[in-house]
């Protein structure tokens, strides 16, 4: 018997990821929440009502959170985790290939035709969308995201909230810093720092973001195992 599961999100990514979600057979797809969307319907499922909903639900529950910015998945999952009926499953996609040494943390999508090899870890509510892929023995942290066609070589560490554009290119060994932005199609042969935007071929930064203290707070809140 398939388990109740709401969907967190009501943009193109939501939708995509209920398609997803979908093709498992393993979830009854009862709804999506989203501020100021509620009593509408998405593709013939309700808008059930906004993040209060899901806080007072008083029945045991899945939730996915289909938003492609790791910093509002972090927010979130802040807020959700509060209510205890509530559980976050990772989504995978049956077409998707894990090597049987990768492992996963709790609250991951990862689309169709998506690549985790060997030895490679992920952290929670990471997001590998359509054909990303992440090579041999790399190591990414908590919220990170994967646009479509995103790939990264052996051994690239990736901190907590990075993004990567669709089409990007990350060389092997190296270091993403927390809440970076690699630029689509860019091709980063040199770390990068914390907070700081790069693009072009070869990738050169562009932006640096101020950090929030709530940001800072959060990066020490424990985050289960899947």
């Amino acid at each position: 018997m398939s388990q109740d599961l709401i969907i967190a999100g009501a943009g193109g990514m939501a939708r995509e990821v209920r398609e997803l979600i979908e093709s498992t057979g393993l979830y009854h797809i009862i709804g999506f929440v989203a501020p100021g969307d509620a009593g509408t319907t998405i593709d013939g499922l309700p808008v059930l009502g906004d993040d209060s909903f899901l806080l007072e639900y008083q029945q045991d529950l899945n939730v996915v959170i289909a938003l492609g910015d790791g910093a509002e998945r972090s927010r979130l999952y802040q807020l959700y985790r509060s209510n205890p009926r509530l559980a976050f499953p990772s989504v995978i996609s049956p077409g998707a290939h894990i090597s049987p040494s990768a492992s996963y943390g709790l609250g991951c999508i990862i689309a169709h035709s998506a690549v985790i090899s060997t030895d490679a870890r992920l952290g929670a509510f990471c997001f590998l969308s359509f054909n990303a892929t992440v090579g041999h023995d790399c190591v990414l942290a908590d919220f990170v995201s994967l646009n479509p066609g995103a790939h990264l070589s052996g051994n690239v560490t990736v901190g907590r909230c990075a993004m990567f554009g669709s089409g990007c290119a990350v060389r092997q060994g190296l270091h993403i810093g927390t809440h970076a932005t690699v630029g689509m199609a860019s091709s980063v042969i040199r770390d990068v720092e914390d907070d700081t935007s790069v693009i072009g071929v070869p990738a050169q930064p562009f932006f640096r973001r101020k950090k929030r203290s709530s940001e800072t707070q959060a990066a020490t809140a424990p985050y289960p195992a899947q």
